[in-house]
């Protein structure tokens, strides 16, 4: 999983409290989002996986996890274009794991930290 903290770093000017509360709220914020995007496949909510999927993109920027968001781009195109097919859903079932990864990989380094 690529990702960067690096703005973080240079927002919060390496203060390590400031830096683990920032990363605290992506941790506590993504389970969240990512629920909603779940949840709208499963649903077939058509109109809520596209907002989903962009909502999610948001602090996925901040972090540079380029592969997520280009996943979600993706997901953001087929959803304009036709209906929720098994490409789509291999790529939901895919960010599912790859967003738990990046969340554990964010706990860390707050235990780190």
């Amino acid at each position: 999983m690529n990702f960067s903290l690096d703005y973080i770093d240079e927002v919060t000017q390496n203060d390590s409290v400031s830096r683990k509360e920032i990363i605290q709220l992506f941790i506590d914020n993504l389970p969240e989002y990512l629920d909603e995007l779940e949840l709208s496949f499963e649903e077939k909510d058509l109109e809520v996986l596209k907002k989903s999927a962009h909502k999610l993109k948001t602090p996925l920027f901040t972090l540079k996890a380029f592969s997520i968001i280009n996943q979600l781009e993706f997901i953001e195109l087929e959803v304009n274009q036709s209906t929720p097919h098994k490409l789509v859903e291999n790529i939901v079932k895919e960010l599912v794991f790859e967003i738990k990864s990046l969340i554990n990989q964010l706990k860390s380094q707050i235990t780190i930290n």
